[in-house]
């Protein structure tokens, strides 16, 4: 038969006689070496693909076991990444400091506009008050285009993706296009 293509990323042979290269098709399950953890994660992986992933591409590329099987080891290779990033983090004042600051700010804006608008029968109100207010209060980014469109905010959520998966795909993998559609 056809002797499988390489390509230039880690997603090994993409065509040919996947019948034989199935039965050798292994993978290391271990994502953060606790079994009590990795367990329920595989779980979680593999209705993520039974229902996410393989219906979709069974219809676009047919059974390809090979290719099914290098997507599972980038999704991987990802969540250990990711596993270990977070590892290295101090979470202790981002929980105790930043995120309670960050909650306790929202809810003063929150009140700040529903004080400002008491009376106004306008269901908007309270939402264009509650941006006014974040952008007086913050000097950054106003969310409010994020916030009140859709088109916005998926272009927000594609370039958030973009950010985690640089952070956490290996180089090849990341400059795959496919990957990252």
């Amino acid at each position: 038969g056809k002797r499988p293509m390489k390509s230039k990323t880690h997603f090994g042979p993409l065509t040919g006689d996947v019948s034989s290269i199935s039965q050798n098709l292994r993978m290391d399950k271990r994502l953060t070496g606790a079994k009590i953890i990795d367990q329920p994660l595989q779980e979680i992986i593999d209705l993520a693909f039974r229902d996410c992933i393989e219906w979709w591409y069974y219809s676009l590329i047919g059974r390809n076991l090979v290719f099914l099987h290098e997507l599972r080891q980038v999704t991987q290779k990802v969540i250990i990444a990711f596993g270990n990033r977070s590892k290295a983090v101090d979470w202790v004042p981002f929980f105790t400091h930043r995120l309670v600051e960050d909650f306790a700010a929202h809810l003063r804006i929150y009140r700040s506009a529903e004080a400002k608008c008491r009376g106004k029968p306008s269901s908007g109100a309270i939402e264009d008050a509650f941006f006014d207010i974040e952008s007086e209060m913050e000097n950054t980014l106003s969310f409010r285009d994020i916030c009140t469109s859709s088109e916005m905010e998926r272009e927000y959520l594609r370039d958030l993706s973009e950010v985690f998966l640089y952070l956490l795909l290996p180089p090849d993998d990341f400059h795959c296009k496919p990957v990252r559609l």
